[in-house]
């Protein structure tokens, strides 16, 4: 028998960096919401070489992928992977003496824009069609074609409104892998 052995692999605007910051990790925190909130990770790393706020300093915006390998889980010699998804970097915090620095990021691309918009004659999947074009992900819709005679969003970021669409006809809706996804 082999020992249970959980590892994560980090990579941030398109570059696999998990070699580089390993031995800097911490703590590592991934939640998965089924609906209504926006998944989510925390990565705290030490800065005892001095690289977080040098060479390597992480900045809002920026793309981050995460994976979990599970290794021995099921049985000895077992080897899975679960993919957490694409995040946004949302917000980073240094601490200490010792420097320490917490990552959080989020799958939700950032939309910020707060709109006012009228939607007449419209369906729900048109209406997720254009605010994923918005906000730069695939649209991924598993409901009926529900159709709206009128609505408005009023001072709401397009994907906050979504959210609202979305719970006020009973349908979830997640974001995951750059997706918006949509279902019954």
């Amino acid at each position: 028998m082999y020992p249970r052995k959980a590892s994560v692999h980090i990579g941030i605007n398109g570059k696999n960096v998990t070699g580089d910051i390993k031995r800097c990790i911490t703590d590592f925190t991934f939640t998965e919401n089924a609906t209504g909130e926006s998944d989510s990770l925390e990565i705290v790393v030490h800065d005892l070489e001095n690289h977080w706020l040098t060479d390597w300093i992480p900045e809002k915006g920026m793309s981050l992928t995460a994976e979990i390998e599970l290794n021995n889980w099921d049985d000895s010699l077992s080897r899975r992977i679960i993919k957490c998804g694409d995040f946004i970097i949302d917000d980073i915090e240094i601490d200490g003496p010792s420097i320490s620095m917490s990552i959080g990021a989020i799958s939700m691309p950032m939309a910020n824009e707060k709109k006012t918009k009228t939607w007449e004659n419209i369906t729900i999947v048109n209406i997720a069609v254009e605010i994923a074009a918005n906000v730069g992900c695939e649209l991924v819709y598993y409901a009926d074609n529900i159709t709206i005679e009128s609505i408005t969003q009023s001072k709401q970021g397009d994907i906050e409104f979504l959210y609202r669409l979305c719970s006020d006809y009973g349908l979830g809706m997640k974001a995951y892998r750059n997706k918006i996804i949509i279902f019954d």
